[in-house]
């Protein structure tokens, strides 16, 4: 190689290294490799908006050629390059530095490519600011270099813009590549070695939020730490961008803009994302597409294109520096803009982004009048419950006064949270707007909304309000007497006045399916639950509104479809049968209570434990459903556990916040639940003294009347009659006074069977066995047959040792005689978990072995041996060898006899 002649020209030499140089090593790497084009030199393209490190990267890469011996030409283009004869000279000017010869330059690209060709055939020339060439006859130089020069040669261009299509041509053979400002931005891991010195992990995640890796502002971030106390004082510095970085922004960029690109990117800076119809609904002009696409190869903007329309998104410090030179403005302006980005976003229903750009403009009447022109409430349905939240939290409280239908849509969304206390206040607070609007003479609408009302409404919102405060009620004062028929009233109300827009009949049928869930027939429910199913999927509601699973999981539990409510209620996203998005967190609250309540009855101890010790509940925002299921739950799974002292602790706990809270009914659920644990603990040690956690409790004639004045209801709550029962009948049968509670029992039984609640009917069944114990043997034992038929259907076996734990011999009695092998097989389930602390248990029985007793309760349950030895897993033969010790333990001869030796034994 030639020695270099001496040029001291800054425009021949890549810029000199500075110690805070941050070198990208994988960008390096992509850069220098040598390797072949089909045609001509391989070229690669750096582009990215100022600030991105292509100068640097550039330097960078021109210095790792030099280093390992390797020729290399660097030209930092000017204005003046933009003549091709200019263009010329100056890249034969920046070739003398690598020795081509001096003399007779034929200024021709072809002649330039042979001279480099004989310096170096793999030579390097690096073109810095290639933007100022862009589209001019220098291009026309570049293409013809391009061509001529070696295949082993490489043209490295450093752009804020691509090049003419020459570049594009030879991209798309492979002979071009580009590196572009997503590349061009740190990566994490560069972020951290430039910046681990001084900042920890957390630290530069917030930096990189800022920053979004940002090479300028990362630099700026770097040298500036010396001088900030602390990082928050240094990212409120670049914020406010006493870094310098505005200044470089103003310099570097702001200056190389038309007057229009600068009224846009600063008009539009109040926007996150600026599309061509957002453009020009915020400027007032036609031109938004032609400006934002003249605009993408500056400055640090993110550009998503998609099929439709071109859409733009400032980096947030860009974003930052051009909202502070709309701010200069005049706050007038600014707001003036706001409103047109307001009523764009509505047009396009967008309404979060529609109230907060009117409440940015300090217009709250103008975010009230969007709303109630996109349907108000209505946007519950047609965005879904979650935006709408969003949307209401945005609005201040002097925006409520703009509108009465804001004031409903409060009170549907302080009941979809569970706030039962604020949407009690919300609701007396409408009633009286409601009296005051229909006292006005004129029905002054301007008053109540900001678009007219439906004449209907008034009487809507009324029937609404009520169901929504019957919803959240049960805890507290229990719902008003008829709320199953006002809410049919409320439907066909709906379907009367507004069969055009179902968003009102939906609202109806979404709380009327849980109303009758609770108080009402299980099969109503059901065809409630489908036909609001139908409704949102032909509406096209579904997709935005929560799932229904939570419901159907419910109603599928209360009618004794155990296996189907564990599905429907553990039901993933990917396993959904519906279109509904994600579930309420309420109702999601509601699917736990009710997996833990069906763990803890089919006797899974610790899985119910595990499942309710994952549910936190507030008084303050719930449903109905979830205090009582969940406190329930973890008092019994205590109890289970032996202990008893935390038992104790559970129940004394939840009964100081429901006195707190004033939950009346809560209270006296609690009170019973403790008078049927006593009565457990008394059940099972008879005769001890021994203290228990809810010792001292004895049946009350309060807890009589308040069980009495709940069947008496025109819909009774299925949750206060099951706990009332249970409590009732057990703390009676441990006195001794059982019979005594048998018509109430059997009241609740009739309801069970009227409202198709099979979980509270198998309990009343096992209640009556109870009650009928020493009184009506067969009663009792008919009474043991029918909730096993329920119970073995269910795979439910706790509520035995709950509620008769003593019943052994009901139990065996009950089982014998059966032709079905599921009911047998469920009895001897059953027996393995009852106690007979008394000793009261046969000796016959006790005589069996274990392996006998089933052997025996499959006969009871099976028509043959053979059917018999399938469904224990045995061998005909195994089981013909057992029958023989059964048959000479019971002293019988044939299998007929040892059934009705089983049949006897609780005679």
């Amino acid at each position: 190689m030639k020695s270099t002649p001496a040029d001291t020209s800054e425009r021949y030499r890549p810029p000199a290294i500075t110690g805070h140089e941050i070198v990208r090593i994988r960008l390096l790497d992509r850069l220098t490799s040598v390797g072949a084009a089909s045609a001509g030199a391989r070229v690669t393209l750096v582009r990215g908006p100022a600030g991105f490190g292509k100068t640097t990267l550039l330097a960078q890469a021109y210095r790792q050629v030099v280093a390992r011996s390797g020729a290399a030409v660097w030209l930092g283009c000017g204005s003046i390059d933009a003549a091709s004869r200019h263009f010329l000279e100056s890249l034969y000017l920046a070739a003398t530095l690598i020795g081509i010869e001096p003399d007779d330059f034929e200024f021709t690209a072809t002649d330039l490519a042979r001279r480099l060709a004989q310096v170096d055939p793999s030579v390097f020339i690096f073109l810095d600011e290639y933007e100022r060439l862009a589209g001019s006859p220098a291009e026309d130089v570049m293409e013809h270099l391009a061509s001529a020069l070696p295949p082993q040669a490489h043209i490295v261009v450093g752009s804020r813009q691509s090049p003419r299509s020459w570049f594009l041509q030879r991209e798309l053979r492979g002979d071009a590549g580009t590196i572009d400002a997503l590349e061009l931005r740190l990566t994490g891991d560069e972020l951290r070695s430039v910046l681990q010195e001084r900042f920890n992990t957390a630290e530069i995640a917030q930096l990189e939020a800022l920053t979004e890796g940002w090479p300028m502002a990362v630099q700026l971030a770097r040298l500036r730490c010396r001088d900030a106390q602390s990082l928050t004082d240094l990212l409120a510095v670049i914020e406010r961008g006493d870094s310098g970085l505005f200044e470089y922004l103003t310099e570097r960029v702001v200056e190389s803009l038309s007057q229009d690109q600068q009224r846009l990117l600063r008009d539009t800076s109040i926007l996150e994302f600026v599309t061509p119809q957002a453009a020009n609904s915020v400027l007032g002009r036609d031109d938004g597409y032609a400006l934002l696409t003249s605009v993408i190869h500056l400055q640090p903007i993110v550009t998503v294109t998609s099929d439709r329309e071109i859409t733009i998104r400032l980096h947030p410090l860009f974003r930052q520096f051009m909202r502070d030179q709309l701010a200069r403005q005049g706050r007038h302006r600014e707001s003036q803009l706001q409103r047109r980005a307001a009523e764009f976003f509505a047009s396009r229903w967008r309404m979060l982004e529609a109230v907060q750009c009117a409440l940015a403009a300090d217009d709250p009447a103008l975010a009230v009048a969007l709303l109630d022109r996109a349907g108000g409430e209505e946007l519950i349905f047609q965005s879904g419950p979650r935006k709408m939240h969003s949307i209401v939290e945005c609005l201040p409280p002097e925006a409520r006064p703009y509108s009465i239908r804001l004031r409903f849509t409060d009170i549907m969304m302080t009941t979809l949270n569970g706030q039962t206390v604020r949407a009690a206040a919300l609701r007396s607070k409408l009633g009286v707007d409601l009296a005051a609007m229909a006292a006005a003479p004129d029905n002054n609408q301007p008053r109540w909304a900001a678009t007219p009302l439906d004449p209907h409404w008034p009487q809507f919102a009324h029937l609404m309000a009520a169901l929504a405060g019957d919803f959240l009620a049960d805890m507290f004062d229990g719902c008003q007497r008829g709320c199953i028929s006002q809410a049919y009233e409320a439907d066909r109300f709906c379907r009367r006045h507004f069969a055009e827009n179902e968003c009102y009949l939906g609202f109806v049928l979404a709380f009327e399916v849980l109303l009758l869930a609770r108080h009402g027939d299980v099969a109503t429910a059901r065809s409630c639950l489908l036909e609001y199913q139908g409704l949102c999927e032909r509406n096209g509601f579904a997709p935005k509104l929560p799932s229904i699973n939570p419901q159907r999981g419910l109603l599928a539990f209360l009618a004794g479809e155990l296996g189907q409510a564990v599905s429907l209620l553990t039901r993933s996203a990917d396993l959904r049968l519906d279109g509904f998005a994600e579930p309420e967190p309420l109702l999601a609250q509601v699917s736990k209570a009710l997996l833990a309540v069906i763990q803890y009855e089919r006797n899974n101890i610790e899985d119910a434990a595990d499942v309710i010790a994952g549910l936190w509940v507030d008084m303050d925002a719930t449903v109905p459903e979830v205090p009582p299921l969940a406190l329930r739950i973890r008092a019994l799974c205590a109890r289970a556990r032996g202990q008893s002292a935390e038992t104790g602790n559970i129940l004394g706990e939840a009964l100081l916040q429901a006195q707190r809270r004033g939950a009346r009914r809560l209270c006296q659920y609690i009170e019973a639940l403790r008078m049927e644990l006593s009565a457990y603990a008394q059940s099972m040690t008879p005769d001890s003294n021994a203290p228990d956690a809810c010792d001292g409790l004895e049946p009350t004639a309060q807890l009589e009347e308040w069980l009495n004045l709940e069947l008496e209801r025109p819909e009774p709550s299925w949750m206060m009659v099951e706990q009332g029962i249970r409590a009732l009948a057990t703390t009676l049968r441990s006195a001794g006074r059982g019979a005594e509670a048998r018509p109430i029992t059997q009241r609740a039984l009739v309801l069970a069977r009227a409202q198709g609640r099979v979980v509270l009917e198998a309990v009343c069944l096992i209640l009556l066995a109870g009650c009928d114990a020493e009184t009506n043997p067969d009663g009792s034992v008919a009474s043991l047959r029918l909730a096993l038929e329920l119970t073995s259907r269910m795979d439910v076996i706790r509520p035995y040792l709950d509620l008769v734990p003593t019943a052994k011999r009901l139990v065996i009695a009950a089982a014998a005689g059966r032709s079905d092998s599921r009911i047998a097989q469920h009895a001897g389930r059953v027996l393995q978990l009852l106690e007979d602390p008394a000793g009261n248990e046969s000796d016959v029985w006790q005589t069996l072995s274990q392996r006998e007793r089933d052997i025996l309760l499959a006969l009871a349950g099976s028509a043959t041996t053979k059917s018999a030895a399938r469904a224990l897993g045995l061998s005909p033969e195994t089981v013909k060898h057992h029958l023989k010790s059964i048959y000479a333990k019971l002293g019988v001869h044939t299998r007929e006899e040892a059934l009705g030796r089983l049949a006897q034994i609780t005679r």
